[in-house]
């Protein structure tokens, strides 16, 4: 899986760079989906939960989707405001559906000595909650802020 994409994306360069070379950066911008801010929050919220579920790690999730974000609204003349609620709403998705493959997943279990199925009942959805409830604050938030 990892060759394949390391090949597909031309091994050290990022996806986004790739996909920016392949289509222009306008394009590949219109191709993603990026024409609104509340476009952008949501394709990168979305990039980033599915990184975690991918990856399992938080750090890793979240560093890819902003370094994706980053090639991608540079052009776009975000202000400020709206750059932050960008950074929240990946943050938001990096907290969702921690299972199995989180580092985090197995420290809390192994800490407070609690089998793999509670932590699947209790603690996943709890994160779940968590990631979810911030990025709907954000997507409220951007409704406002210009």
């Amino acid at each position: 899986m990892i060759g394949k994409i390391l090949e597909a994306t031309k091994g050290t360069e990022s996806i986004a760079t790739w996909l920016l070379e392949a289509l222009g950066e306008r394009r590949a911008a219109v191709a993603l989906g990026i024409t609104g801010m509340l476009c952008g929050i949501v394709l990168f919220f979305d990039v980033a939960v599915l990184l975690r579920v991918m990856l399992g790690s938080t750090t890793v999730a979240t560093m890819t989707v902003a370094a994706l974000a980053l090639d991608m609204v540079k052009d776009l003349h975000w202000t400020q405001p709206q750059l932050a609620l960008l950074v929240l709403a990946i943050g938001s998705g990096g907290m969702c559906m921690s299972h199995f493959n989180d580092p985090g997943f197995w420290v809390q279990s192994r800490y407070f000595d609690i089998d793999e199925g509670t932590m699947l009942r209790t603690w996943t959805p709890s994160i779940t909650v968590a990631g979810t409830t911030s990025f709907l604050m954000v997507c409220a938030l951007s409704l406002f802020i210009r």
